[in-house]
């Protein structure tokens, strides 16, 4: 099964995917699953960048393998947050399955990607050109999550709810933790260095 197969599987009949999701060894086929579509992404975002009329193709260039190198590094610190958040709620999977749940969940987003660029590429990044954008976008995030709760599911043994907990709201909480953490912190430094007033004319 080539990844455009693949990919036509998950979208179309994702419970029949999980017989292959349980047989797959090791991160290799989903990591060039991934690249694949990841660089398919970014070729089609160039014609948005394109649109701000860069006088040079350098920065072009380098801004597209800056995101394609984010878009890597992204999803293994993902995986391992959310891996790591399983284990908290008894997940049974090893790292390996975390991944390719993850990304064969993404393929909703990863396939509407392409799409999206050329539309921007078209249209531009005005407001009603977003609001058009996002019409589209949320139902397919929706069913992304659907396709993310059930392969997770699978991997780690835990009931749909167990995987929403770990994949979605242990992550936001961590996150707004660390923020709150940041800002807090950056506040203390703020009042210990005697604030406004001190600095004030």
């Amino acid at each position: 099964m080539n990844p455009f197969q693949t990919a036509i599987a998950i979208i179309s009949k994702p419970n029949a995917f999980l017989p292959k999701l349980r047989k797959e060894k090791g991160i290799q086929d989903a990591f060039l699953y991934f690249l694949l579509f990841a660089a398919i992404a970014v070729v089609f975002s160039a014609g948005v960048i394109m649109r701000q009329a860069i006088p040079s193709p350098f920065p072009l260039f380098f801004g597209l393998l800056f995101g394609f190198g984010i878009s890597i590094a992204g999803i293994f610190i993902s995986t391992g947050i959310i891996h790591l958040m399983f284990l908290l709620v008894r997940g049974k999977g090893a790292y390996e399955k975390t991944f390719q749940a993850a990304v064969y969940a993404k393929t909703p987003s990863m396939l509407l990607a392409p799409f999206q660029g050329v539309y921007y590429a078209i249209f531009g990044t005005g407001l009603l050109q977003i609001l058009a954008s996002l019409i589209v976008g949320i139902p397919v995030l929706i069913y992304q999550i659907h396709i993310a709760l059930l392969f997770f599911a699978e991997v780690h043994k835990v009931t749909k709810m167990r995987s929403f907990v770990a994949a979605y709201v242990l992550p936001v909480l961590l996150a707004v933790s660390i923020a709150l953490g940041i800002g807090i912190f950056a506040a203390l430094i703020f009042l210990r260095s005697g604030g406004m007033l001190e600095s004030w004319p």
